[in-house]
């Protein structure tokens, strides 16, 4: 019998979290390509064939967060709120869409800046597919972010 608090239940738990976290790996790997992709210089996972980009003195003290990503299916809108933890002003926003049947959009360009320490919503409107995920890429090339998107409606 399994007492509450007890080594086999740290076990089962740590089973499932492993199992989780490979079965998400494993099952969607256009979001993977993008998220460890060889054009980041981000310690996503280890590979042998990451590529590390130089930062320039301009992009020292770029930093961002993805804060939410939430794509409306019954308006086929996808909402990114993105926010600018670092120290200088990002430009050239733009955004990548991962879909539901792995593939994946072209750029899509923000038209705004994002001052050091804001927060902005971004919206991009007609996506026609299911949105799952979302990568970020800035006038820094080291500096690309990735995350998955909710669902909304």
């Amino acid at each position: 019998m399994i007492k509450p608090g007890s080594v086999e239940n740290a076990m089962i738990v740590l089973v499932v979290l492993v199992v989780l976290v490979f079965l998400a790996y494993f099952t969607l790997p256009a979001l993977r390509r993008i998220l460890f992709s060889e054009r980041s210089t981000e310690n996503f996972g280890s590979s042998d064939t990451t590529t590390t980009v130089p930062v320039s003195p301009e992009c020292r003290g770029a930093d961002m967060n993805i804060y939410s990503c939430i794509y409306h299916n019954s308006t086929k809108v996808l909402n990114v709120i993105l926010e600018n933890t670092g120290s200088i002003e990002l430009r050239e926003l733009q955004a990548t869409l991962i879909y539901a049947d792995e593939s994946v959009s072209g750029a899509v360009e923000f038209d705004e800046t994002l001052p050091p320490g804001e927060m902005h919503s971004f919206t991009i409107s007609n996506v026609n597919k299911e949105a799952i995920g979302v990568t970020v890429h800035t006038h820094c090339p080291s500096l690309i972010k990735g995350d998955m998107c909710a669902f909304a409606d």
